[in-house]
């Protein structure tokens, strides 16, 4: 009897380990809400390239490209995130003090077979993981990395950390489930204050335009107000005669007023000179003012009207 309760207790107590050792490497991995970018405003707007320019008190046009340039990035670069998530909802198939592997996994109607490893590199909260894939159907020296990264967790929390999305291996895999190719790197720091999220493009393209080069800067404070800049190597006018360099910086205050500035230099602008505009909106995301440097729009109302007074630079 006495044997039996020893071994029943060993064997909870060993379970129980097992599931806080789970735990603690499933905290390794970035979650896609967490690292959302978030410019304020409602699930039904336009999608991404359907809007107009705005006039005084409709839509503000830049604030629209802001937040649709948000979207692209929440639903592309993320969606191998949202794999990880239902991966992990499984038990670990292998772990220990050093390491867990989930897998091989693979979805329903999925063609790709998927393996997930967390290693622990120290006991200071430092970790490091690995995303592969495989088609279902071949053997596992299939395998190919299709998301590495590295995280630091502060106690209980995920805390920063980075990752690289290979869209140029997935879409060797399978063209169909992964149409777009390029490579996406991500620098996180969701504990910080302000939280901040900065996104790379190199060579990146969704599978439905050119590939661009893009850099993202995103910050969101406690009080959910933020700033969203991009730099960005891409056909602005889409006359696909050659590329322009684009730079947008928009932030906004809590309650959603906002302003950004852009400018377009390169390309098919003239050797020199650099396209300016600058747009402010209400907190419903009406136009309260648009000035640009080349009259592509008359001005419209009074730059007093603008929550901030100055261009915020890239990055700030």
């Amino acid at each position: 009897m006495r044997t039996a309760m020893v071994l029943t207790v060993t064997s909870f107590l060993s379970a129980g380990c097992m599931q806080g050792l789970e735990d603690e490497y499933r905290r390794a991995i970035p979650d896609q809400n967490e690292l959302a970018i978030e410019v304020p405003g409602e699930g039904a707007d336009a999608a991404a390239g359907s809007h107009e320019m705005a006039i005084l008190g409709e839509r503000a046009f830049l604030y629209q490209v802001t937040r649709d340039v948000s979207r692209i990035i929440n639903g592309g670069v993320y969606l191998v995130l949202a794999i990880l998530q239902d991966i992990v909802r499984h038990p670990a198939t292998t772990i220990d003090e050093h390491h867990a592997v989930w897998g091989p996994w693979t979805g329903a109607l999925s063609p790709l077979t998927y393996r997930f490893t967390v290693t622990k590199v120290d006991d200071d909260g430092n970790y490091e993981y690995v995303l592969e894939a495989k088609p279902k159907t071949e053997a596992d020296d299939s395998y190919a990395a299709i998301l590495t990264g590295a995280a630091h967790v502060n106690g209980q929390d995920r805390g920063r950390g980075s990752f690289v999305v290979d869209a140029d291996a997935m879409h060797a895999l399978d063209e169909y489930e992964w149409p777009g190719s390029g490579v996406a790197t991500v620098d996180y720091d969701v504990q910080a204050e302000p939280l901040t999220v900065n996104v790379g493009f190199e060579n990146w393209t969704g599978g439905w335009h050119a590939p661009i080069d893009a850099t993202y800067h995103y910050a969101e404070a406690a009080d959910q107000s933020g700033e969203f800049s991009y730099d960005a190597t891409a056909d602005v006018d889409e006359n696909f005669s050659a590329l322009e360099s684009l730079t947008v910086a928009s932030r906004w205050v809590a309650g959603g007023s906002g302003r950004s500035d852009a400018s377009v230099t390169g390309g098919d602008v003239a050797p020199g000179v650099s396209v300016t505009a600058t747009e402010c909106w209400d907190d419903v995301f009406g136009r309260t003012y648009w000035t640009d440097s080349m009259g592509i729009q008359q001005t419209e109302g009074e730059a007093s009207a603008c929550v901030f007074d100055s261009a915020a630079a890239t990055g700030e």
